[in-house]
């Protein structure tokens, strides 16, 4: 009897594979019993963790988004890093060599106009038609012409 026990180990019945499955039902009683501590537990627990105010504290974010701005600020988000990501690929099609360094540089002298792309909300992010991006891929294509001869 002692050994039948859920969580009692051993060689009950309930682990001799031919058992009444009477343990069985009692093992799932019990389970829905603690149901609810261990969801309580696991909520409290992940509460624990990267919750906004400690993402914050630990400066993994520079600010808390409210929710009901969540959608538009992250879409500007993406919008603004696909303009960004486009802008790299054009640039090394461009100048193959060019350094992380100086592609922060571009991308810094661009911030304005990345930020217009990304305010930019039924519009395609498409870079390369802004006529600061056109210079800039101009500039450089120019650059590498004379560093060829």
């Amino acid at each position: 009897a002692e050994r039948d026990r859920p969580g009692q180990g051993g060689d009950g019945p309930r682990n001799s594979g031919g058992g009444d499955g009477g343990n069985a039902a009692a093992q799932k009683k019990l389970e829905k019993e603690l149901m609810p501590t261990f969801k309580q537990l696991a909520t409290h627990f992940a509460a624990l963790h990267d919750t906004p105010g400690v993402m914050l504290h630990k400066r993994a974010i520079r600010e808390i988004v409210p929710w009901a701005q969540a959608r538009g600020f992250f879409a500007s988000r993406l919008r603004m890093r696909v303009a960004e990501e486009r802008v790299k690929t054009l640039v090394l099609r461009v100048a193959p060599h060019t350094s992380e360094e100086e592609m922060a540089s571009h991308l810094s002298r661009l911030s304005a106009t990345l930020e217009e792309i990304a305010a930019e909300e039924d519009e395609p992010v498409v870079p390369e038609d802004h006529n600061e991006v056109k210079a800039l891929l101009d500039g450089l294509a120019t650059l590498g012409g004379l560093c060829a001869e």
